[in-house]
């Protein structure tokens, strides 16, 4: 009995194999795309020392005006955004007794 192309794959072992290396590309796809997506993202970010004169550049412009800068300066105070954020989660502006 001659074997074909065809015959080869109707076996179990043959199958499982295509199948795994199948995934294993699929995989390591998946990884290459979140990969370049999170090294996008990351660029994405401010760094903390161009902030500040972008907001001063709003406000000569008009664009905010001095009691907003003023806000933006005392609340940034040298801290990110999202560290202000986390932090104003766990924090109320009421007393525990108030309510």
């Amino acid at each position: 009995m001659a074997s074909t192309w065809t015959d080869l794959w109707t076996a179990p072992t043959v199958q499982a194999v295509a199948g795994l290396l199948v995934l294993c590309i699929l995989i390591a796809v998946a990884f290459n795309l979140v990969s370049r997506f999170r090294d996008y993202a990351a660029e994405d970010g401010r760094d903390q020392e161009s902030v500040l004169p972008n907001f001063q550049e709003m406000l000569r412009r008009g664009e905010i005006t001095a009691a907003e800068y003023r806000k933006i300066q005392t609340r940034s105070d040298g801290v990110s955004v999202v560290e202000q954020t986390q932090r104003s989660v766990f924090q109320t502006d009421e007393p525990e007794g108030a309510g």
